[in-house]
């Protein structure tokens, strides 16, 4: 068993490492359109770079994603799980009542 402050010091990477993920898939949508643009102009060799890049990033969150998986034990995980359901649903009701 792990003392306390080991578990906040892997909770602190954990949650460092989901944000480098929500960074990353940022990354991948802007990539994505860059993929369709350039199709769309007909730039060929853009696709292929583009897509290689895409592949690149989503390869990249695989392993962002495993190793965030391996610091937290499966209580740990689900305690993150419902913190992040319960930030979404304050975000949800913030917008509703600046609506």
């Amino acid at each position: 068993m792990s003392s306390p402050e080991e578990r906040i010091a892997r909770q602190a990477l954990a949650i460092r490492t989901k944000q480098q993920l929500v960074e990353l898939s940022r990354d991948i949508q802007k990539w994505q359109g860059r993929v369709e643009r350039s199709r769309t102009e007909g730039r060929e060799d853009l696709v292929i770079a583009a897509e290689q890049r895409v592949q690149e990033l989503v390869e990249r969150g695989r392993r962002l994603w495993d190793q965030m998986q391996g610091l937290l034990t499966p209580e740990e995980r689900f305690q993150q799980l419902e913190v992040d359901q319960e930030l979404e649903q304050l975000k949800q009701q913030f917008k509703s009542s600046r609506s």
